[in-house]
């Protein structure tokens, strides 16, 4: 997140906006705005290339993002506001408005809303609207900007989106700048030269100013994946990353997500794709989609901001800002941040649940579910000679027994980390760390088809974390009993990471005994962060961990049969219709 230079300056002076900041709103609004001949109430003043939806001064900061100032019920009837929406696409609005604010501006409030409009009115045409009450001239804690930048990334998906307060300039450009932030992770200094030039006078206090700032401080701390190639970042633990995730995630996603890692799931993703033979369809091409058009808004933020850096932007109309005290200031703001940002948990829930079936990963989830016991076969741990010598015993093991493809042994052997990496995967997964950390790349996991690279970005995640997921007595607690007891002894983020570590290994069938023995023991000393060397796993656990392997597979297998018979029976129905 490189910046072109020093963050703006307001478009306030320190005099005017002390004045803003001392008397009440409705009194500036009354002396200042200009009552029913507001300029920001009408086309009046105003000219048509001021006017991107005609009637409203209005300006599209991105593609799909538009700055409005505010409209009105007689706006909307005079100009056909709704219906320009629907020609544009505009599928969401999103209103950073106080109800009752502004009331000596333009035509009356409405009674029912307390805004100029009735958002019944959007809504009725099928736009989706959204308020985040935030004060004018003003400014909010970090985690509610976060709130409304996640909403109007989530309405991006759906089309595009306007976004409004009074004039469409102060707390709309806030929003939108941070938004940009959070998409194109550009820097503050960047992003606020962007939407003022797209829309002159935007983001005009000084307080408005620094929060920008303060939202990609924060941003800038939580994006880290891989911490050993992060500049800014120091390791963390699960819990510390989940609670980072959580900032970052939203919708669906975040649900899915709650306690389990996002490197865990897609890159479990990738393998069982890889062993399915099968490429990436769906949801991973919508987000190479994405992030490619962020890159590139990211290019034109950053070219944009430096011609208008260049350029020399104009200072505020009377004294300057006091730059010793902003310092001081952004000092603060740094020990003071994360104050504002921590992340509820919650109690966590137990991993097993009901009577469910094994969910076949379509979020990287693993729900296991409450299956007849079945007893546990005791075995001996794996001798260390089987370890030096496992390839002679792929080869020469279960001769009977039906064979995996050789890709499938391909995945499984860059999962038991049998050879170390040669300088080709140690250079792709240095790369795919720097997009990972840089630019959050998650849609380039898809496109990647070498096995060992997605093996080894998946043991360096859990191996770089401060504390390993699991120590050896959460290790112990499969030493004897029932798995699932054992499971529900762990936290949640510790069952859910567990459970998609060895769905992964599910995804991989027909492997001889002693491979998948090597797998395991590899998830488990991932896990603990133990060295190759480590002492080996107590009795039984193994035996549990392959249990629960098993049982996934079982319970997929009969997922599956379930469904192709579902879609028999729907489409026998439909012939004889």
């Amino acid at each position: 997140m490189n910046s072109s230079g020093e963050i703006p300056r307001p478009t306030y002076s320190q005099t005017r906006e002390r004045v803003v900041r001392a008397v009440h709103p409705h009194l500036i609004c009354s002396l200042t705005c200009g009552g029913r001949e507001c300029r920001y109430e009408g086309p009046e003043c105003w000219s048509l290339e001021q006017q991107a939806i005609r009637g409203l001064y209005s300006s599209w900061i991105t593609d799909e993002i538009l700055a409005t100032s505010r409209p009105s019920t007689r706006l909307i009837q005079e100009h056909n506001i709704t219906g320009q929406f629907q020609r544009f696409g505009i599928h969401s609005l999103v209103n950073a408005q106080l109800p009752w604010e502004h009331p000596y501006c333009g035509d009356p409030l409405e009674p029912q809303s307390g805004f100029s409009y009735r958002p019944q009115d959007f809504m009725d045409s099928g736009i989706s609207f959204y308020n985040f009450s935030l004060p004018d001239f003003g400014v909010v804690p970090v985690p509610r900007i976060l709130d409304a930048v996640k909403v109007i990334a989530f309405a991006l998906r759906e089309g595009k989106v306007a976004v409004h307060c009074h004039a469409g300039l102060g707390r709309t450009g806030v929003l939108i700048a941070c938004y940009l932030v959070f998409a194109c992770r550009a820097s503050a200094a960047d992003v606020i030269r962007f939407v003022r030039l797209r829309r002159p006078g935007s983001i005009q206090t000084g307080a408005q100013v620094s929060l920008v700032c303060d939202f990609a401080l924060f941003l800038n701390s939580q994006w880290a994946v891989f911490p050993s190639t992060h500049p800014s970042s120091s390791p963390f633990t699960l819990s510390d990353y989940l609670i980072s995730q959580r900032h970052l995630l939203h919708g669906q996603e975040a649900r899915s997500l709650r306690y389990l890692p996002k490197p865990v799931a897609i890159l479990c993703r990738r393998l069982a794709q890889l062993a399915r033979g099968s490429r990436a369809r769906g949801g991973p091409w919508v987000e190479l989609e994405r992030e490619n058009a962020n890159r590139l808004l990211l290019h034109t933020i950053a070219k944009a901001a430096n011609e208008r850096h260049r350029k020399g932007e104009p200072r505020p109309s009377s004294e300057s800002e006091d730059t010793t005290e902003h310092g001081e200031k952004v000092k603060r703001r740094r020990v003071l941040l994360q104050s504002q940002l921590t992340c509820e948990t919650g109690i966590l829930q137990l991993l097993l649940t009901g009577d469910t079936q094994v969910d076949i990963v379509s979020n990287g989830i693993c729900q296991l579910g409450l299956a007849p016991k079945t007893p546990l076969i005791p075995e001996d741990r794996l001798p260390e000679d089987k370890q030096r010598n496992s390839n002679t015993n792929v080869t020469n093991e279960n001769r009977g027994a039906i064979m995996p493809s050789p890709h499938v042994l391909c995945i499984a052997e860059a999962l038991a980390g049998l050879e170390d990496p040669d300088p080709d995967t140690k250079e792709g997964v240095q790369s795919m760390q720097r997009l990972l950390n840089e630019q959050e790349s998650w849609g380039s996991i898809y496109t990647e088809n070498n096995p060992k690279i997605i093996c080894t970005l998946l043991w360096d995640w859990l191996q770089q974390l401060k504390e390993p997921v699991l120590c050896q007595e959460d290790v112990n607690l499969f030493c004897d009993g029932d798995w699932r007891e054992n499971l529900t002894r762990l936290s949640r983020s510790q069952g859910e990471t567990l459970c998609c570590l060895l769905q992964c290994v599910s995804k991989l069938p027909s492997l001889p005994t002693t491979l998948e023995d090597l797998v395991l023991l590899r998830l488990i000393r991932a896990l603990t962060q133990q060295p190759p060397d480590s002492p080996r796993l107590p009795d039984n656990v193994l035996s549990q961990l392959r249990t629960i392997v098993n049982e996934i597979r079982m319970y997929g297998v009969t997922a599956r049969a379930q469904r192709k018979q579902q879609i028999h029976n729907a489409s026998k129905q439909n012939g004889e219709q």
